[in-house]
């Protein structure tokens, strides 16, 4: 289907947009971006899984196939 298509595309556009204004505060910190870089870091986890990299990569590839199959 057409639509699901272009859902995931805008679902993966607004997944790498906060990253992308991450980008834009270290290039140029100004005000209002100070608030949104703060929420940024907020919301991530304060696990640190550089020890067990396939933790973090098989939860992902997991959520995926859970998806994938919801969507046939």
């Amino acid at each position: 289907a057409p639509h699901l298509v272009w859902l995931a595309i805008w679902g993966g556009i607004a997944g790498v947009f906060p990253d992308f204004l991450q980008l834009v505060y270290y290039l140029a910190p100004t005000s209002p971006l100070k608030y949104l870089q703060r929420f940024h870091i907020a919301i991530h986890t304060k696990k640190c899984l550089d020890a067990r990299p396939l933790l973090g990569i098989g939860s992902q590839l997991a959520i995926l196939i859970v998806f994938a199959f919801q969507l046939t």
